[in-house]
Formats: C-alpha cells, structure tokens, sequence
C-alpha cells in the first residue's frame, strides 16, 4: 500500500512540475535561455532578467506588447547557442566557404611561403569568409555572423515604440 501512495505522489510532483514549468512568462524563458547558454553568475542574471523584464513593461506602456512578444518568440525560436562561444544569437551562423587566390604559382603548400591556412591548387589559395569580409577563416566560427533571423520582429517593435512615442 506504501508504494502505491508513493507512485500517487510521484504522479502529482510529476504534474505539478509541469504545470509549473508550462507557467514561466516569456520574459523568464528568454532569461533562463540566454543565462543557461552564456552561463551568468546570479548577478548577471538578475541585471539581465530585469532588462528584459522593463523592455516588456515599456512595450506595455506604449502598446507594442505584441510586438514584444513577437520578437521574444522569435528569439526562442530562431536563437541558438554556440557553446564554444558561450553565446545565444539570432543571427545566421558566419560562412567560411569563400576563396582568395593570391595569383602566385605554386607546387605545393610549401610554394606558398608563410601565408596562414594556405593550399596549393596551381596557385596558392586560401579560405575566407564568405560575403566579401576578406577575413581569413578556417571554420564557419572564425567568421562574422550573416542576416539576423528576427530582423524583421525586431524592426516592427523599434517601429511601435517610435510611434507611439510620437504621440
């Protein structure tokens, strides 16, 4: 009879959690998943949970909340986490998928003298970020980020907000 109040109260906790996890604000999901991913010490997560959170009381102040919520959907949806970074970006991921030929002749890498990540196909070449930055690269991680995924829900809240600001 023991085990079976037990299970009955394991069903509860179980439900409880869940429901309890189903109630967290928008506001303090987008917190937990910035913080989660760039790791914030309790100071730097409170600074961070109440900069969301007044960026949500002004969005209600000058009726953008949907707007708000918008962009905050947009953040947990479109963001990721790049944990070698520890950093949470809506951006798309930077691309080293560009070439620079240098134009000089070679045989072999070794032709291509002191010049970083160099290879030899005919004439020394090397990777670089695509979109015309002319960094050098080695892996998409070394290069800028590209287009922000929640550019748009981004631009409707500033928009809001200066309309309204404009009454």
């Amino acid at each position: 009879m023991k085990s079976a109040k037990q299970g009955v109260l394991a069903a509860s906790l179980i439900a409880l959690a869940a429901m309890t996890a189903g109630a967290c604000t928008r506001t303090e999901r987008l917190c937990a998943a910035l913080c989660d991913c760039e790791h914030c010490n309790d100071l730097a997560e409170d600074i961070l949970c109440t900069s969301i959170d007044a960026q949500a009381e002004l969005a209600d102040v000058y009726d953008c909340t949907s707007e708000f919520e918008a962009l905050v959907d947009c953040t947990l949806d479109e963001g990721t986490c790049n944990d070698t970074k520890a950093n949470y970006s809506t951006r798309e991921p930077g691309s080293c998928s560009g070439e620079q030929n240098t134009q000089q002749p070679c045989a072999s890498v070794a032709d291509c003298g002191a010049m970083p990540q160099a290879y030899c196909n005919g004439t020394c070449r090397y990777k670089v970020c695509a979109g015309g930055s002319g960094y050098v690269c080695e892996t998409d991680d070394d290069c800028p980020s590209g287009a922000d995924r929640c550019e748009a829900e981004d631009t409707a809240l500033e928009e809001c907000l200066d309309n309204a600001s404009d009454k």
